[in-house]
């Protein structure tokens, strides 16, 4: 399945830590991940992140920074797709599955267009590395 192909992209750098939806789908995509993962980051799942706009996954991440280095974020479109062209310099089809990694600039998230935009160092749809 596509989610089994999602665990082994991110083997080399696995995240410290999942935010998900509450949402069953959401929720049992993180438990997936995470099973395939070798460090087994731990799940908070946020009903905040429930169909939402692309400012609430920056702040649930700023919100739990301090926990983790890396955050892996389970979502849903439109707010992902849209958070993930915000940052991107190509628009980008966000599909289920699509895992998009970016890095920041001196650890800034931006929660609006003002700051540095953090960089698009992965891409990955259906699987297949795109960037």
């Amino acid at each position: 399945s596509l989610v089994n192909r999602i665990a082994p992209l991110l083997a080399e750098s696995p995240p410290d830590l999942i935010l998900a939806s509450t949402a069953v789908r959401a929720t049992e995509t993180a438990e997936l991940i995470q099973l395939g993962l070798n460090n087994a980051p731990e799940i908070h799942r946020l009903e905040r992140l429930y169909l939402a706009p692309p400012t609430a996954y920056v702040q649930a991440a700023l919100d739990i920074r301090d926990a983790a280095e890396s955050i892996m974020v389970v979502g849903h479109n439109p707010g992902m797709a849209s958070l993930v062209n915000s940052w991107s310099d190509a628009l980008m089809t966000v599909l289920p599955g699509c895992v998009a990694v970016f890095e920041s600039h001196n650890g800034q998230w931006p929660l609006s267009d003002v700051g540095p935009t953090p960089t698009l160092t992965e891409y990955y749809s259906k699987g297949v590395r795109v960037v």
